[in-house]
C-alpha cells in the first residue's frame, strides 16, 4: 500500500489504459472504427475517484514477479526465492518527484492462489505507469568494463588489436562503382567480390 499523501484520485482510469492498448492492438494496418474513435474520445484524464483522500492507503500496482530459479544472479534473503516488484503509478514520490518502488522478497511455498479481483488504485498519475501483462525472458550478459577503468596496459593492447583489425579492412579492395542493368549482375558481382577477399583472421 501507498501511504504517502499525494492526490490519488485524479489522472487516467486503469480500466480505460488497458482499453485503449487493446484497441490500439486491434486496430494495428488498419483505422480506427467509429466505435473505436467513440470510446477513445471518451477517455480523458480527470478526477475520476474523489472519493479518495490524498492521505488515504492506496494499493500499488503489481509489476513483476521474478523466481531466482529462472534468474541465476538474483539472491535475496535465505529461503526467500521469490521477488516481487510493486509501485505506486503516480510520479510525485521524493526529491526526484517519481514513482515509489516497493520491492518483496518471499519464499515461494509461501504464495497461494492469486487474489480475484486483484487489488490495485483504481486511478494511475500517468498511462505509461501502467505495465502491460507480458511474459520475461531473463538472459545473462556479460557486460565488459568501460576501456578508461582498465589498466593502460591491457589498454593498450586493445588499442592495437582494434589498429589491426582496422589495417585488415584497409587491405580489402573496394568495390567498383560500376552500375548494372539488372540485380542479378549486381548479386553475381558482389559474390565473386566476396570469393575474392583474404580470410579474416578469428579473434577468438
Amino acid at each position: 500500500m501507498c501511504t504517502a499523501v499525494h492526490p490519488k484520485g485524479t489522472g487516467h482510469l486503469l480500466s480505460d489504459v488497458r482499453q485503449l492498448r487493446r484497441i490500439q492492438e486491434n486496430a494495428r494496418e488498419r483505422e480506427y472504427t467509429d466505435e473505436e474513435r467513440r470510446l477513445i474520445d471518451g477517455m480523458t484524464e480527470g478526477n475520476h475517484a474523489p472519493e479518495l483522500q490524498d492521505d488515504a492507503p492506496l494499493p500499488m500496482l503489481a509489476v513483476a514477479q521474478l523466481y531466482a530459479r529462472d534468474i541465476p544472479d538474483l539472491v535475496g534473503p535465505e529461503d526467500h526465492d521469490l521477488l516481487q516488484v510493486f509501485w505506486c503509478p503516480f510520479e510525485v514520490h521524493g526529491a526526484d518527484r517519481t514513482i515509489e518502488v516497493v520491492l518483496k522478497w518471499r519464499p515461494s511455498a509461501d504464495v497461494g492462489a492469486v487474489l480475484t479481483p486483484q487489488p490495485e488504485p483504481p486511478v494511475a498519475g500517468r498511462a505509461e505507469c501502467v505495465p502491460t501483462m507480458c511474459v520475461m525472458h531473463p538472459e545473462h550478459v556479460v557486460e565488459h568494463e568501460y576501456l578508461g577503468l582498465l589498466d593502460e596496459e591491457l589498454q593498450e593492447e586493445i588499442d592495437e588489436w582494434e589498429e589491426g583489425l582496422l589495417d585488415e579492412e584497409d587491405e580489402v579492395e573496394p568495390l567498383s562503382s560500376a552500375s548494372y542493368a539488372t540485380y542479378e549482375e549486381y548479386a553475381e558481382a558482389m559474390a565473386v567480390a566476396r570469393a575474392a577477399e583474404p580470410p579474416r583472421r578469428s579473434t577468438t
